[in-house]
């Protein structure tokens, strides 16, 4: 019976080990595994008379792999043994000598939200980095710091935020940014570690990684859901009813609605058209509610068959900002459905305001 499994492992690292059997009825149900730490640097000299010898033993299914991870740069001997139905024995021979190794670490920064097919993040977004994946020994007889460093689109240094719902064992590997300014933000990461236990030499530190992260700026909001829905132009309203219009949800990178606990909303703004008056105007009303109720009494000199008009726009602070810009003009103002993008092909569709035709029933 021999062992399949490297000769050098790195500390802190895991090895998978195997058994070669030869059996005349294969009838192999379980192996015993165990591990010695070898003081003459040889292996050769263990045979099954010493055994059990081993500062381990582990049984194991007979096809399934024994893991070694060192913790020290010890020599080990990793040794089998197999006992068939009929209470013959097997030993490796000879055992595996193993030499564990000290390898510098390795830095690496992965996007855990993997944003890596898009240009860049939207503003106001999470940039959450992490470690993980990083080479490093991952033994108790070490400490292992981890060097986060970053700066923000202006240049200046910024300092990194824990991530939350990330276990502390593992929140060290961990940073995540707030993105609320616009550009290019730069993240430096390097990886030290030191043996608390004096072996394996002094301490040793990776090369630097950096992962830079372009974040978008601040864009307009879009509608997402509306009852009734944004594209259902016409709607029935009775002389005895009323009618809710409202806004559910909608896409913005900054001022969402409905927005998380303690951040801003995009703003809505409703008005009414009403072509019965002696001058037919669109007035604006004083609501940023999410609904408004509708009533054929809000028009007042209204006649059987005429119509009015609901509209609601979405403003944040984007929207403010290009309304100010000179000869911006998104939508002709007599547009039904202002689509930022052109159209509404897009999905979501970048519905910037919609407007509603209230038809007069009896």
């Amino acid at each position: 019976m021999t062992i399949q499994g490297p000769e050098t492992v790195e500390r802190g690292q895991s090895a998978e080990y195997r058994v070669v059997t030869l059996d005349d009825e294969d009838n192999l149900s379980t192996v015993e595994w165990a591990t010695i730490g070898s003081e003459n640097q040889g292996c050769t000299a263990i045979t099954n008379a010493d055994w059990p010898f081993a500062s381990e033993t582990r049984t194991l299914d007979r096809d399934a792999p024994y893991e070694f991870q060192p913790d020290t740069l010890q020599v080990m001997c990793i040794c089998a043994r197999a006992t068939d139905s009929h209470g013959a024995v097997g030993f490796s021979s000879p055992c595996v000598r193993v030499v564990p190794v000290t390898a510098t670490p390795v830095a690496r920064i992965v996007d855990v939200e993997k944003y890596a097919s898009e240009a860049t993040r939207p503003l106001c977004s999470t940039i959450h980095l992490s470690a993980e994946s990083s080479t490093f020994p991952k033994s108790k007889d070490d400490e292992v710091k981890f060097s986060w460093a970053a700066t923000d689109p202006s240049g200046g240094s910024i300092t990194l935020g824990y991530c939350g719902g990330i276990p502390d064992q593992v929140k060290e590997q961990h940073r995540c940014i707030n993105a609320a300014v616009s550009g290019t933000y730069t993240v430096t990461l390097s990886i030290t570690d030191t043996p608390l236990s004096g072996v394996g030499g002094g301490p040793l530190t990776s090369e630097p990684v950096t992962f830079v992260a372009k974040v978008a700026a601040d864009r307009p909001a879009w509608l997402l859901r509306t009852d009734p829905a944004w594209d259902a132009q016409h709607v029935l309203l009775g002389s005895n009813e009323s009618r809710t219009f409202a806004v559910s949800s909608v896409d913005d990178d900054c001022e969402p609605i409905p927005a998380p606990v303690g951040k801003k909303e995009a703003r809505l703004v409703w008005s009414i058209w009403d072509p019965t008056g002696t001058v037919p105007q669109w007035v604006y009303l004083a609501t940023s509610s999410r609904s408004l109720e509708v009533t054929q009494e809000w028009f007042p000199n209204r006649a059987l068959g005429d119509t009015g008009k609901i509209r609601v726009e979405v403003l944040d602070a984007a929207a403010e900002t290009l309304y100010k810009t000179p000869g911006y003009s998104p939508c002709l103002e007599e547009t039904d459905i202002c689509c930022e993008a052109g159209n509404c092909t897009d999905s979501p569709p970048h519905v910037r305001w919609t407007t509603w035709t209230v038809h007069f029933q009896p």
